[in-house]
């Protein structure tokens, strides 16, 4: 299991293209992957569950992969959640 914290770069936080695109990517592995919040905790393979939790930018969230290819999907969609577009 491996974790880092990130802070969401996006002006609009984790909005649903966003929440998409990191469920897709978070598909592509094998891994478990998972968003730590201020106690919460959601699936990426849940798109609407990471909605819920209404995170905006600049928030500090904790990023949690699980598997064999678990350093590969970390990189991942840290890269996703730093990214400025």
């Amino acid at each position: 299991m491996l974790s880092r914290t990130v802070v969401v770069a996006d002006p609009q936080g984790i909005h649903a293209l966003l929440a998409h695109e990191l469920s897709q990517a978070a598909a592509e592995y094998s891994s478990s992957a998972w968003i730590l919040v201020e106690g919460k905790r959601s699936s990426l393979a849940r798109p609407l569950e990471l909605l819920a939790l209404g995170i905006k930018s600049g928030t500090q969230i904790r990023v949690v992969t699980d598997g064999i290819d678990e350093a590969a999907a970390l990189e991942t969609i840290c890269s996703l959640l730093e990214a400025i577009p």
